[in-house]
């Protein structure tokens, strides 16, 4: 009996690690809402490495900055980058090939309050669907990188730091 009992813990017990969210929308929250420093000490702590910093443009404020996780199997592996740019909405985009995060980070914005907003394809093939709440807005972008590879793009953007 109590080797059931320890066999049942234990298979709860993992099972609760494997679907586990690998990036909530708190986490993305934060990246959002704070500067680098602090960014680097939240993410580290969580697993992830600096990787990179692209400037999008010649302008000093057009950058992206990305930290990655990575995973004994490279198809495991995550990101999550915060991009600024003079004249568009600060934003943070967490990549992904694993359908599971997706869905499960959709999930939680729905039960957030989020609603659907505009849908669409795009010239190159990909699935978009945007989510609002108030000033936020979450736009999950699907997109087919190889015959066999699905990528997961789930870009948080608040407009509230922008004055119109």
């Amino acid at each position: 009996m109590k080797l059931v009992f320890s066999l049942f813990i234990l298979m709860s017990f993992g099972t609760l690690i494997c679907n586990a969210q690998r990036v909530t929308y708190s986490d993305l929250t934060y990246v959002l809402n704070h500067d680098l420093g602090n960014i680097e000490d939240y993410l580290s702590k969580k697993g992830f490495d600096y990787d990179r910093k692209d400037t999008v443009s010649d302008e000093r404020t057009a950058y992206s900055i990305i930290f990655k996780k990575h995973y004994q199997d490279y198809k495991d592996n995550i990101s999550i980058s915060k991009s600024t740019s003079l004249g568009f909405y600060p934003n943070v985009t967490f990549s992904t090939t694993r359908r599971s995060d997706y869905l499960a980070f959709k999930n939680s914005i729905k039960q957030l309050g989020y609603k659907i907003g505009k849908t669409e394809t795009d010239d190159a093939g990909s699935l978009d669907i945007e989510y609002y709440k108030g000033n936020m807005k979450v736009l999950f972008s699907v997109s087919r990188m190889k015959d066999f590879d699905t990528n997961y793009y789930i870009i948080y953007i608040s407009k509230r730091y922008i004055k119109d």
